[in-house]
């Protein structure tokens, strides 16, 4: 998800076989200050009574909605009644909000475990006087009839946007969607880029580990290089994942930061060790980083490094063939911890990532960032066509005149060249080009004028 949308929705006919277990519209007020005590205020709830206000102005349904005020950066919990629960069900919490502040799903089990008794869904941010609806999933890690209650976790409520409102509050028990493939999860026409799978948990899909780091790992699937990738959320299995370990998780897609991710895994298995890593995508210029389709997908760019965009602060970095910049991150490996890196060609190798409003190639040890030396820079005198690209088997150069003894010489990132033809006329056909596939640099000369060009063999 690349835009700051707060409406979530679920498309028709991926939650299957739900049952509506609690709903709300927090109609029910009583004592002295009022709350809505016959359906909330549970035993878990700690905002204080007169934190909890009723509110009548526009609620998103029936007479009232309620307000809840609460400055601080912790968290306080506005409970349901007590709400049965079933060990391995999942349960979607759907629920309205509008104002300024962070809130989140969770649910009280009551279940002796590292978060006592208590888990959550990620935070949403919400800013606006309009209503959003959201939902998110939540696994039952025990069965209880007697004390388990549901939960909006809230903090960071602002007083001059009103504080943060919510209402109609339903909570469904549903199937999860079972063995689905991570392309099934990520891809989405949508122009918000969320998963069609966004909120809900989905069970034992997975794929082959193209990166590891202490918070989790990137799963893709072999032979797809688009919409086939996604990280793992897991710092619980991440030091027990190593890259070319099949893996297979049962977990709740989310978006994080606007990053299609898995989280909350409750079931992980290593299927195999030692795969084969899928292939990176060669990427044939920087901006394509830019694209939903390579999410969490290894891919591989090539690019003069941007002078000066080195940041002292946090290690970041840029590359670009002057498509557009692709940012080079230090959440796995950090290539540059203290000094900026030396102008020059750099072919960069990585999972992409989304944070702080950007994609980045997120390289994964030395071998992932390769300074290019003995390859000239793109120019172009020549203004010469050259296709297909990517090539497969025969590369077409038409130049824009007849020319006499051109010269065309393949090299490749170390600087080796692996072609050389000499040609007459306007145009020069490369046949059966048995390369290996990677990033090769094609340097075209004719009549005293030059043309550069990157390409990417298949």
């Amino acid at each position: 998800m690349k835009t700051k949308l707060l409406l979530i929705f679920l498309a028709g006919g991926f939650m299957l076989n739900a049952q509506t277990v609690y709903q709300s519209s927090i109609e029910n007020w009583s004592g002295s200050p009022l709350n809505p005590n016959a359906d909330w205020m549970g035993n878990k709830t700690t905002f204080a009574n007169d934190s909890v206000i009723q509110n009548t102005m526009t609620p998103y349904h029936g007479n009232f909605c309620a307000k809840l005020v609460n400055t601080t950066t912790s968290h306080k919990r506005f409970t349901t009644s007590v709400v049965p629960i079933v060990q391995g069900k999942a349960y979607m919490v759907s629920y309205s909000a509008r104002g300024r502040g962070s809130v989140r799903a969770g649910l009280f089990s009551d279940k002796a475990n590292a978060g006592g008794g208590y888990m959550y869904a990620n935070y949403q941010s919400v800013n606006s006087t309009n209503w959003f609806r959201f939902k998110q999933s939540l696994i039952a890690d025990t069965s209880n009839t007697t004390t388990s209650e549901f939960i909006l976790s809230v903090r960071s409520t602002v007083a001059a946007n009103g504080h943060l409102d919510v209402d109609s509050v339903t909570i469904q028990e549903y199937i999860p969607a079972t063995g689905i493939s991570l392309y099934t999860i990520q891809y989405t026409t949508s122009g918000s880029g969320k998963s069609p799978y966004f909120g809900q948990v989905v069970q034992d899909f997975g794929g082959i580990a193209t990166a590891t780091y202490n918070q989790g790992y990137y799963l893709q699937t072999t032979g797809l290089n688009a919409w086939g990738g996604m990280l793992v959320y897991d710092p619980t299995n991440a030091v027990n994942v190593a890259i070319g370990d099949s893996i297979k998780v049962t977990a709740i897609i989310d978006e994080y930061y606007y990053m299609t991710e898995a989280t909350n895994v409750t079931a992980f298995q290593k299927v195999s060790s030692g795969n084969p890593v899928p292939n990176p995508a060669m990427l044939v210029n920087t901006n394509d980083i830019n694209a939903e389709m390579y999410e969490g997908i290894l891919v591989t760019a090539m690019a003069p490094y941007v002078n000066a965009s080195w940041s002292s602060s946090t290690h970041e970095w840029m590359i670009d063939d002057a498509s557009g910049s692709a940012t080079i991150d230090n959440q796995i490996y950090d290539a540059f911890p203290s000094v900026a890196p030396t102008p020059g060609q750099y072919m960069v190798t990585g999972p992409v990532n989304y944070q702080f409003s950007a994609y980045s190639i997120e390289p994964r040890t030395a071998a992932d960032v390769m300074f290019i030396s003995g390859i000239e820079q793109h120019t172009n005198t020549l203004n010469a066509v050259i296709y297909p690209n990517p090539v497969a088997n025969e590369l077409n150069i038409k130049l824009p005149f007849t020319a006499n003894n051109a010269n065309v010489s393949v090299t490749d990132v170390l600087g080796k060249e692996v072609i050389s033809v000499v040609a007459n006329g306007d145009m020069i056909s490369l046949k059966d080009i048995n390369l290996v596939p990677g990033v090769y640099s094609v340097k075209v000369v004719a009549d005293n004028k030059v043309q550069v060009t990157k390409i990417i063999k298949q």
